[in-house]
């Protein structure tokens, strides 16, 4: 089905060389982490598919991590309800 854009936003690796090869679409927004294979990115590229990658797609999920990261490195408790 052809579309505009298609948007990956479940699970890794679910662009693979075949997919991609039968994608019907002018852009790609890697919406879950890593969707698109090495081989798949490829032939994205190779076909004239623009993608923009998941850490500009997904950049809330990069920043909820850094929070839990700092959280953790920090022992800071979790707020607790009223």
């Amino acid at each position: 089905m052809p579309c505009d854009v298609f948007i990956p936003a479940a699970v890794p690796d679910v662009i693979t060389e075949e997919v991609a090869t039968r994608l019907n679409c002018k852009y790609v927004v890697e919406a879950a982490n890593g969707p698109t294979t090495p081989e798949g990115d490829k032939a994205l590229r190779e076909r004239g598919i623009v993608v923009l990658p998941d850490v500009y797609a997904n950049g809330g999920e990069f920043a909820s991590c850094i929070i839990i990261i700092i959280t953790f490195m920090l022992a800071i408790p979790e707020p607790r309800g009223p």
